[in-house]
């Protein structure tokens, strides 16, 4: 089996997965979540807003360490607080196909699935395919994906080095 070339695949630190939804179109807007969570200094690391029949669902991954100030931020409205639902130890899977097509994305879901994978939430963009995973199942993903595309010479998955957090704490030299 030939095997489409990517650019590569990212991997991110544990995270926590917020679910809101649905929601009706009387809730909150996202933008007022967003304005909430920004003020509470939370770094959203992942983001898709659905709409369905049934209403909008907000997802949005932040890193562990947010978790309680992201809490804080999605329950002010008691019927968004009613709606939200959380996932601890979860990943964020970034491919970085050379050309995005819906070819790629097929063919990474259907090998998330054969490897017996849960996606919790997907995203995509003209250069990033995004999926939310069980952290613990990162490894596995990156085995399942390279069965079916190359990586570039030498490249193995990368994974953060460093962490960026909002604080209201100020350095001076």
């Amino acid at each position: 089996m030939n095997k489409i070339r990517i650019g590569g695949i990212k991997l991110s630190h544990p995270l926590t997965m917020l679910q809101l939804g649905p929601l009706a179109d009387t809730a909150p807007s996202a933008h007022r979540l967003l304005r909430c969570l920004a003020d509470a200094r939370v770094n959203i690391c992942f983001l898709v807003v659905n709409r369905f029949r049934s209403g909008r669902i907000i997802t949005a991954a932040v890193a562990r360490e947010d978790f309680f100030r992201a809490q804080q931020a999605c329950t002010w409205n008691p019927q968004m607080a009613a709606e939200l639902s959380i996932r601890n130890a979860v990943g964020l899977l970034s491919i970085f196909p050379t050309k995005m097509s819906l070819e790629v994305t097929g063919i990474a879901l259907a090998a998330l699935k054969d490897a017996d994978l849960t996606v919790h939430a997907m995203g995509s963009s003209l250069s990033t395919m995004n999926c939310i995973l069980d952290h613990e199942a990162l490894d596995l993903a990156v085995a399942a994906l390279t069965e079916r595309f190359e990586l570039p010479p030498g490249h193995a998955p990368m994974r953060p080095q460093i962490r960026v957090r909002q604080t209201d704490q100020t350095q001076r030299d």
